[in-house]
């Protein structure tokens, strides 16, 4: 469907619906000042499907915020965030990864 759906853990409430994809959703990675921050232009996930890019999304937000192109044609498979937060890791199915600087 290309949705992400954010559930609370305690109760099994729906909480948010992000868009942006247009396969199916396939690996997110919350960036980990996530809880800290509820600046719409922060970036609090990213996510991948069966495309060849990954969104970058806000708690704020339906519909991402920002997106990273570089490993086309071929379909990105991983994505983490680092533990610093700057820097996002991304594996694709050519067997390439890429390491992005979210701060530049």
């Amino acid at each position: 469907s290309g949705l992400c759906k954010l559930w609370t853990i305690s109760d099994c409430k729906h909480v948010r619906t992000f868009h942006g994809h247009i396969k199916n959703a396939w690996c997110i990675s919350w960036h980990p000042q996530s809880t800290l921050t509820q600046d719409p232009a922060m970036i609090n996930l990213a996510s991948t499907s069966f495309e060849t890019s990954v969104k970058l999304g806000n708690l704020q937000c339906d519909e991402p915020i920002a997106e990273i192109e570089g490993h086309a044609p071929f379909r990105v498979s991983k994505v983490k965030c680092h533990s610093s937060g700057r820097f996002l890791a991304t594996a694709c199915y050519d067997h390439s990864w890429r390491l992005w600087d979210l701060e530049t």
